[in-house]
């Protein structure tokens, strides 16, 4: 017990460290009771209680697609690139990233290890992983290679445009809770 003189105060620093998927803002609560002052027996005298909200910076991942000009059904070097940026400022990724993709219909990919991501492919639906930290301000690549078929031709057609969508989660990025969303 450490008996303080009227009008004297005490301070202390408890150091935390926010973990991975924490929310982009914490709020911490502290209040004093006792020590025979009696207008702080209870913590919702303001005098008693304080409370500091502190701004967290995470990763923010971006994902951009391109494919690379592809137009022949089943011709050989078609692909996709998928980058995923850290737009962040001063925080590196941690943990797992993924990346998911429904392909259009006829168009396949193969799993497999592209880079710094291991692929599966589970029909359309195309799920890539990686642990590799992404460093604010850079990116990393997935460059998938892709079959076009001619089920990606509507019948009776002889072109087509195809739509594909993506998205990424995880890394530390708070964004839907670390999970990409259905592309």
């Amino acid at each position: 017990e450490v008996a303080h003189a009227a009008g004297s105060s005490r301070s202390f620093t408890i150091q935390v460290t926010p973990q991975a998927g924490s929310p982009a803002t914490l709020v911490n609560n502290a209040s004093v009771l006792g020590g025979g002052d009696p207008l702080c027996p209870s913590a919702s005298n303001p005098d008693c209680s304080a409370q500091v909200t502190t701004k967290v910076a995470t990763p923010t991942l971006t994902l951009t697609k391109a494919d690379n000009g592809f137009s022949v059904v089943n011709g050989a070097g078609a692909a996709y690139t998928l980058t995923v940026r850290n737009t962040s400022a001063s925080v590196d990724t941690v943990g797992a990233i993924t990346v998911r993709d429904t392909l259009p219909a006829g168009v396949t990919a193969v799993a497999g290890t592209y880079g710094n991501w291991v692929c599966t492919v589970n029909g359309q639906a195309l799920s890539c992983t990686s642990s590799a930290s992404i460093a604010h301000g850079a990116s990393d690549t997935i460059t998938l290679p892709v079959t076009v078929t001619a089920a990606a031709v509507p019948s009776g057609s002889t072109s087509a445009s195809l739509v594909n969508n993506a998205s990424v989660g995880g890394g530390g990025d708070p964004f839907n809770g670390g999970t990409p969303p259905e592309p």
